[in-house]
């Protein structure tokens, strides 16, 4: 699947950011050559940023301030299309 909006672009940065030994963020200065992420690594960074407040979310390397509000529930929706339609990635 591609996606191309701001949320989709944003969300899965995140993901790709994401450590996946430790569920942390790499450092700010982090340049990921990847801008895909798994329906895993979709589901993960979701569950992540869920239990955050939007506050917390605003201070989020990498998360685009004026997006923390939305971004969960984007991610959320992007979540349930990818299951729905069975697609593994989003590119």
């Amino acid at each position: 699947v591609i996606g191309t909006s701001g949320t989709i672009l944003n969300i899965v940065s995140l993901a790709a950011r994401m450590n996946s030994h430790e569920g942390t963020i790499a450092p700010e200065n982090f340049a990921s050559f990847s801008q895909s992420c798994t329906f895993e690594q979709l589901v993960r960074v979701n569950e992540w940023l869920a239990q955050m407040s939007e506050r917390e979310r605003r201070m989020v390397p990498g998360l685009d301030p004026s997006r923390a509000d939305i971004i969960v529930p984007g991610g959320q929706l992007l979540e349930a299309i990818l299951r729905e339609v069975g697609a593994k990635e989003i590119v």
